[in-house]
């Protein structure tokens, strides 16, 4: 706050009365002045003094308000006093000035503060010398005057370092407090796009499914049996929606220890065979420690039906995207990077099921949009890393999802990236799939902690 924004406090009214009240008894006591100085007849009459002490304690009155100006006033009061004779009370008064130009004068003021009260030492020291013609007198006054300004201007610089280092942890506090609202901002947008996601994530393949199976009722002759087993099938997708719904507002509520839930191994089979039943032939190809990891045994489809689990070992280059690289990741060729996340923690194995899980609902549900019917899947756990890979032919109408435009796919990319791992999806340059249909490849590498890297070994 500027010096004379700042209101005139109490103290500074007491202490000014006070040092006024002592300097009168002082007076009345012929105490504390040295008339040989003085340029008034002798004897002198002591009550000469309360002109200047009057007015050097009104002045330090307002000295918080007006410290340069008190200053001024006093000194020039101080420089009055000693043309007669210099009383102590006078210089008590000029020292409230002192202290309130060292604590409250800005630098400038207390800069211009130096040479004032230089000024009027060296004009008082002059006269004592001048009226007296005495050394040891003169060396007395000087002494007097060196303490009467040291004493109130250390001590005033003491109390504004304080004041200063109060100001600061302020300040901190202020820049803390801001920082926690920032990133608590910053916390409610990654929450809400996490809540979208997840809202993404656990609705859109079953909404797709409901569509796929309306839409064929629809372009067909109408029939009894078939749309009712239609309807059949859009209840279940509608049941299981809901069901992910309720899961989503259940971790809403929950506490953030609790958020992150555990993908079952059941659910896995529960979307295969849900997609299957919606007309995506899925074919699952693991190694013994994946399909341990994410499906809790051997795949086995129980009514004959699409989805197959064979254990497989290192993978041949054959195809020219499931050969691993040099450096123990997934084979380079035409497949758009949608995302590559820096090394990150590992996440536990509870935590790479859920990702997994959700990774595979979103690239199914596409290929079921967008494929030409079936989708392959592979995956392996290598050493602590899981890779999965998800390979379908593009549709007829040529229509694939957008490489690192689409919804869901940033949906994936992200939630990988989140997870420590790396994410890549897009058209394979591999050879096409039969029928001359080009094929669409999802690649992701999740790493496991420590304790979850044997599992199935």
């Amino acid at each position: 706050m500027p010096a004379a924004a700042r209101p005139v406090p109490a103290r500074d009214i007491a202490w000014a009365a006070a040092v006024l009240l002592i300097g009168a008894g002082l007076v009345a006591a012929g105490l504390g002045s040295n008339a040989q100085q003085s340029l008034l007849p002798q004897p002198q009459s002591p009550w000469w003094h309360l002109g200047p002490l009057a007015i050097a304690c009104a002045a330090a009155a307002v000295a918080t308000r007006h410290p340069l100006g008190a200053l001024l006033v006093s000194s020039a009061m101080v420089l009055v006093d000693a043309l007669l004779g210099t009383h102590v009370a006078t210089l008590m008064a000029w020292t409230l000035s002192l202290y309130a130009i060292g604590r409250y004068g800005s630098a400038g003021q207390r800069g211009r503060a130096l040479w004032l009260i230089g000024a009027t030492a060296v004009l008082v020291t002059g006269w004592v010398l001048w009226r007296s013609g005495d050394a040891a007198v003169t060396t007395a006054a000087a002494v007097q005057f060196v303490l009467f300004i040291a004493l109130p201007l250390w001590w005033s610089s003491e109390v504004r370092a304080g004041d200063e280092q109060v100001g600061a942890a302020r300040a901190r506090a202020e820049a803390d407090r801001r920082l926690a609202e920032l990133e608590r901002v910053e916390a409610i947008r990654e929450e809400r796009g996490r809540v979208a996601r997840d809202l993404h994530d656990t609705v859109s393949s079953h909404l797709s499914t409901i569509a796929i199976y309306t839409t064929g009722a629809l372009d067909l002759p109408p029939s009894p049996d078939r749309d009712r087993g239609v309807l059949a099938e859009v209840r279940g997708a509608a049941l299981a929606g809901l069901d992910d719904m309720r899961e989503l507002i259940d971790v809403l509520r929950s506490h953030p220890a609790e958020e992150e839930a555990d993908a079952a191994p059941e659910r896995l089979e529960s979307l295969f065979e849900e997609l299957r039943s919606a007309g995506l032939e899925i074919r699952v190809e693991a190694d013994a420690a994946a399909r341990a990891l994410l499906l809790g045994g051997p795949a086995e489809a129980a009514d004959g039906g699409a989805v197959e689990a064979v254990d497989v070992g290192p993978a041949d280059a054959a195809d020219g995207w499931s050969a691993e690289a040099a450096n123990g990741g997934l084979a380079e060729d035409g497949c758009a990077e949608d995302g590559l996340a820096e090394d990150g923690a590992a996440e536990d194995g509870a935590a790479v099921r859920r990702v997994a899980g959700r990774l595979l609902r979103e690239a199914l549900t596409n290929a079921l949009k967008h494929g030409a019917g079936a989708a392959e899947i592979e995956l392996r756990l290598d050493g602590s890393v899981l890779e999965i890979e998800v390979v379908n032919p593009i549709g007829d109408a040529g229509e694939a999802p957008a490489a690192g435009g689409g919804v869901g796919l940033g949906s994936m990319a992200r939630r990988v990236r989140e997870h420590g791992g790396s994410f890549r999806s897009g058209a394979s340059a591999s050879a096409p799939a039969e029928g001359g249909k080009a094929l669409w490849c999802v690649r992701a590498t999740l790493p496991l902690g420590a304790g979850d890297g044997g599992v199935g070994r």
